[in-house]
């Protein structure tokens, strides 16, 4: 079969043509029976069978490519007009489910209607014509005229047959006499293009609905417009298809736009409408509809429903399908199922975790060759949006006449591997610094802290019993026996948001923020070959990126693995349900105006799945390439919460609820509630007939078959993710950073901590020990062990801090706190000795001098105060910076402080003991100690005539919070604002930073690096993202 029309019938091997039959339209698939008789389908939407005597019979026919937007319903029989985009006019009989008439016309056409007798048939053009044909025969009655420029979108004849209205996209309906076909008047006022009208029983009036939202209404024939309220008039309308008005205020779905639902009409007893929406759905509500209404849902139509009318006695619906071309015939019973309706949570309570979680607002990042175009990377180059939905990657089963989604572009190398392009007639030398990039490099080993302060459910065992979370943009697998890590690094530009474990154990999948967020699913049990940027990363198996917004919340593979779930953070939270494989978005829908926190699928079914949220609990099924859904229904017995997460076992769904119960659901039917915590259950998760649950009580509780409980464990801080291994041991991920397993006997293991919430800020590495110390806002302090990735000390503060450091012996930790308090702490036992608070802003700069007689404390109150270790008495103040201190350096010599601050200063001051005083050095014989390397202890400030290279083309002075250079002064290493830790030549005058190596990992603002004493590792700490980032150093 072929686009020329033409079947043809050969003989063995395809030696000759026995036959060949004409079938007048392409062919687009040919079947043929032992028999010889060929089933045939052709582009126009038909299905014929071709006997063995060659006799045509038409079992199908079907509209073309184009949109099919024209319908109407004969007012006296059962047959029915569709009008197309393909040029066809075709009425149909209801009852033999046949067309029974096909009108080819000149143009697209958009609209139709029937006369009040149903002889003629008024059809309305894309191109502004209309014309008139006889319903029995289809000749002309009323050629096609021109009447408008753009497109008829509704054409109707009034009750009395006298008059025909053409509403256009020009914003005006035209009246015209049905004797003549001459136009007697204009229904002007119209602020935009017609999308809707009706005429009234007695043929006197026509209310119009535009894409404005207008509701409008005028006498005819004289077209004058009624400017009163004519809603008081209490007209009677012979249709009832406009989409505004009071009294169906019900159709419209919270948070909608008034161009979701594209058609309406009422039932002839006018208690029942019928709408089209622009997500496939067909839906039945009570008339009068106000807001809240409750309704029917019927899935079916792949995309935009955008006509539908009931039959003349309104035994039946028809639908039409604008991109699928089809036309559904429903069936309309006197009875069914229960209308849906909307939950009450006018009585849930919020939690405190629970309300930060619901408002929190993600800030989304540059891009970052955008915000920094010239370092090199280690890592992939950022990929460049081109369509709507992006899929990367190594997709299974490509088929060639399915179109690609989208395509992804990298950009372009230039010589000496940078991805910065000169201005136009610059040449290449000019435009960067051709100094040598350092030699030296990074790997990274290990990544500290896992994110649970606002996420959960993302924590997994993989096929080898291996651990798979993720923090920062970084998705990590750490092995429990050796404690070692791998990760999934360079691909995810933002922080990771969402995580979800594929049935197999080993594919997963992460999600993204970002305004374009990606899906990324990886192999956590495989490395990539290219290992370029120094860091082995698991390989990547697709990328999904385009449909969502702001990011991915929520993540969830189908039981058999062949569909992925995924819940945006769009202000409707849209899901959507991919066939990841085939690279195919399947279907999406809306799931509620408030935040929706995650999405699970029925372990016995990959067809349905359930959300939950802030005020939410849906239950989806996937039909076709439509999605149902269903409200959880709470009835009379059980109060409306929030659920916070989901689990299943054969027979029902158990959901997690704000206020500490468990609910058990019979489909979308609340049957039963169990107390299981005090306050929010933040995690569910099941595995053999059995089930675990975590809280923000710190619980984490075992449950028998269902949820009879078993065994309790106190973690002792709240629970944000639960995983349940076969064997009974369960794996927790906490609050503040912390990943713990339970054994069967209960042992608690620990093998990750990190902090919480807040900013990471705070950080001090170990004058000769492979230790390091980390201060946070969320209070805690920790001391970590290089060499065996622990943590070995830490203690809780009653304020968040901001900074730290070691007394040069390694016997003092000094923290600084965000309330301009600071203390000091023995080192070993971590006792305080001294507290002090002379300001009132947070410390963010604190170092002892070399000979750890001094400690200097750098302020938000733009000041530095200097005290004696021996006996913590006040030296002085350094007072000359006119803004907040950002960094500061002591001299080797311990005579001399250098400061930044946030008004650009790079100052120098002398420490005066003997006078009791802090003074700021102007001595130009002085003043060129701020240049000489050698002549400082440590090195960390960020302005200098041998630093002007660390700062980007176009960034200002505060986008590199951090630096730190290598004793030897061979190199030096910065953290920004973009989540990159660079690496550039020490000194860096002006343009290196074009030579830089970056290096991604952290989602936010690096805030801090630090090289370790005997300069092996770097470590560099993140802010928004809260984890602790330790690389090894390749000199």
């Amino acid at each position: 079969g072929g686009k020329d029309g033409k079947v043809k019938v050969w003989g063995p091997g395809f030696a000759n043509i026995e036959k060949t039959y004409e079938v007048g339209a392409p062919v687009r698939s040919v079947t043929i029976k032992p028999s010889g008789k060929i089933l045939v389908g052709t582009q126009h939407g038909g299905i014929l069978e071709i006997d063995d005597k060659g006799q045509q019979k038409v079992l199908m026919q079907g509209h073309a490519e184009g949109e099919l937007w024209g319908l109407a319903t004969s007012p006296v029989d059962h047959k029915f007009v569709t009008a197309s985009d393909d040029q066809q006019i075709k009425v149909w009989d209801g009852n033999t489910k046949k067309a029974v008439l096909t009108i080819q016309a000149k143009f697209a056409a958009r609209s139709a209607g029937f006369s009040p007798d149903g002889s003629l048939i008024a059809v309305g053009f894309l191109t502004g014509h209309h014309a008139v044909y006889d319903a029995k025969d289809g000749k002309e009655v009323l050629a096609p005229t021109k009447g408008r420029k753009e497109e008829i979108s509704v054409v109707k004849f009034a009750p009395n047959g006298k008059y025909l209205g053409v509403g256009s996209h020009d914003n005006f309906v035209d009246i015209y006499a049905t004797g003549t076909y001459k136009k007697v008047g204009t229904l002007t006022d119209n602020a935009s293009y017609i999308t809707h009208f009706d005429w009234s029983e007695d043929s006197k009036y026509i209310m119009t609905n535009s894409g404005d939202y207008q509701e409008l209404a005028y006498e005819v024939p004289a077209c004058t417009r009624i400017k009163t309220d004519w809603h008081k008039l209490n007209i009677a309308w012979a249709t009832n298809t406009t989409v505004l008005g009071k009294n169906i205020a019900g159709i419209w779905p919270p948070y909608s736009d008034k161009t979701d639902v594209n058609s309406l009409d009422r039932s002839k007893a006018g208690d029942v409408l019928v709408t089209g929406d622009d997500f496939g759905f067909v839906k039945l509500y009570p008339y009068p509809t106000p807001k809240g209404s409750k309704f029917k849902q019927f899935a079916g139509h792949s995309a935009h429903v955008t006509s539908v009318a009931f039959s003349n006695d309104s035994s039946f619906v028809i639908s039409t399908g604008g991109g699928d071309q089809a036309v559904f015939q429903w069936k309309v019973l006197a009875d069914g199922a229960a209308y849906q309706e909307e939950p009450d949570y006018a009585n849930d309570e919020f939690d405190s975790d629970l309300e930060r979680e619901n408002n929190a607002e993600y800030d989304i990042r540059f891009e970052a060759d955008e915000a920094d175009p010239g370092a090199q990377s280690g890592m992939l180059f950022q990929i460049e949006e081109s369509e709507p939905v992006v899929l990367s990657g190594n997709p299974a089963n490509n088929d060639v006449e399915r179109p690609t989604l989208a395509s992804k572009t990298a950009k372009k190398r230039l010589p000496g591997g940078l991805v910065n392009k000169p201005k136009s007639g610059q040449a290449l030398s000019n435009h960067v610094d051709t100094r040598p990039t350092p030699k030296g490099g990074l790997d990274l080993d290990f990544v500290y802290g896992y994110r649970g302060y606002d996420t959960r459910n993302n924590l997994f065992y993989n096929k080898d019993g291996k651990i798979v979370y993720h923090v920062a943009a970084v998705g990590l697998i750490l092995d429990p026996k050796t404690g070692t890590q791998n990760q999934f690094i360079g691909h995810h530009t933002d922080d990771i948001l969402s995580l979800a474990i594929h049935p197999d154990g080993k594919l997963v999948a992460t999600g993204e923020i970002g305004k374009k967020p990606k899906i990324i699913v990886w192999d956590s049990t495989s490395a990539e070959t290219d290992t370029s940027h120094g860091v082995p990363s698991a390989e990547m198996r697709s990328t999904i990126q385009g449909f969502h917004e702001r990011g991915i919340a929520a993540l969830a593979f189908s039981p058999d693995g062949q569909y992925l779930a995924s819940v945006g953070m769009d202000d409707y939270h849209s899901v959507a349900i991919y066939d990841w494989k085939r690279g195919v978005k399947i279907a999406d829908g809306r799931a509620s105006g408030d935040k929706v926190l995650t999405v699970d699928f029925d372990p016995n079914d990959s067809t349905r799945f359930v959300t939950t949220g802030i005020k939410h609990v849906k239950f989806w099924q996937i039909a076709g390439n439509a999605l149902l859904s269903k409200q959880g229904i709470f009835g009379q017995q059980f109060k409306a919460q929030t659920q916070l997460s989901v689990v299943f076992d054969k027979q029902f769904g158990y959901t997690a609820a704000n206020e500490g119960q468990i609910y058990k659901w019979e489909a979308n039917k609340a049957v039963a509630v169990i107390e299981a915590h005090k306050g929010p259950i933040f995690t569910l998760d099941g595995a053999n007939g059995k089930f675990v649950s975590g809280g923000k009580d710190g619980k984490v509780k075992v449950w028998g078959a269902g949820f009879a409980a078993e065994q309790t464990y106190d973690v002792g801080v709240p629970v944000r993710s639960v995983a349940l291994h076969p064997s009974g041991k369960v794996l927790v991920g906490t609050q503040n950073g912390g990943v713990i397993e339970i054994d069967e006997k209960g042992t608690q293991t620990v093998f990750m901590q990190g902090h919480g919430l807040g900013e990471l800020w705070g950080l001090a590495t170990h004058p000769s020990k492979p230790q390091f110390v980390t201060a946070s806002d969320d209070g805690n302090v920790y001391v970590w062990d290089n060499t065996s990735r622990k943590q070995v000390q830490s203690f809780k503060l009653s304020k968040g801090a901001r900074s730290a450091a070691y007394s040069p012996d390694g016997a003092l930790i000094a923290i600084g706190h965000i309330d301009g308090r600071f203390t000091v702490h023995e080192a070993a036992s971590l006792k305080e000795v001294f507290t002090d608070k002379r300001n009132k802003e947070a410390i963010h700069e604190i170092k002892f001098s070399p000979n750890g007689k001094y400690l200097a404390v750098g302020s938000h109150d733009d000041v530095v105060d200097v005290y004696v270790v021996a006996d913590w008495k006040l030296v002085g103040t350094a007072k000359g910076n006119s803004s907040f201190i950002t960094h500061l350096d002591w001299s080797k010599d311990s005579k001399y402080i250098q400061t930044n601050s946030g008004a650009y200063e790079h100052l120098l001051y002398e420490v005066v003991p003997e006078e009791n005083a802090v003074r700021q050095v102007v001595d130009r014989k002085v003043t060129p100690k701020l240049h000489d390397f050698n002549a400082w202890q440590t090195w960390t400030g960020v302005l200098g005539e041998e630093l002007k290279g660390i700062w980007p083309a176009g960034s200002d002075g505060t986008d590199i919070n951090s630096l730190d250079v290598l004793t030897n002064g061979t190199f030096l290493a910065t953290g920004d604002d973009f989540g990159f830790v660079k690496i550039l030549p020490f000194p860096a005058p002006k343009g290196a930073w074009a030579q830089a190596k970056r290096y991604p990992g952290h989602s936010a603002h690096v805030t801090n690096v630090r090289f370790s004493a005997d300069d092996s590792t770097l470590i560099s700490t993140g802010g928004g993202d809260r984890c602790v980032f330790q690389w090894k150093v390749r000199s």
